[in-house]
């Protein structure tokens, strides 16, 4: 249960949530309309679309986290190597597969947390990029 009153730490634990249950394969959307929640809250998150977000280098996208308060950003970095994970297995990127690999890192540093699942999934990028 989400108990923080922060409005905006609420939105990024929501919209990491929801990607967890897209890379488990539970999810019941439609594609355009995951898409749409996608979008959508990378507006709200970054004020820019995943494509945009995407086309940037890993230190721009440190330095749009960065803007955020210090405990807010573990929580950001979670959720940017969850969307570039999902947006990796919807259509295979080296670039995409590094900037997950690269966020979950930061995230598993920031946030002292080890996770088995985000570790397989860094695991299984790295497979594919050898």
């Amino acid at each position: 249960m989400i108990q923080d009153k922060d409005f905006l730490i609420r939105q990024i634990q929501q919209f990491a949530a929801m990607l967890s249950k897209l890379l488990l394969g539970k999810n019941e959307g439609k594609p355009k309309e995951i898409e749409l929640v996608i979008e959508t809250q990378m507006k709200d998150i970054f004020k820019t679309t995943f494509p945009d977000l995407a086309a940037l280098s890993k230190e721009e996208i440190i330095e749009k986290v960065e803007v955020f308060k210090p405990h807010q950003q573990p929580e950001i970095y979670e959720m940017l190597g969850h969307l570039f994970y999902f947006k990796n297995k919807e259509n295979f990127e080296v670039k995409l597969a590094e900037h997950s690999i690269y966020f979950y890192e930061i995230w598993i540093v920031k946030s002292q947390t080890f996770s088995f699942p985000v570790n397989a999934r860094i695991a299984e990028l790295k497979i594919e990029l050898t």
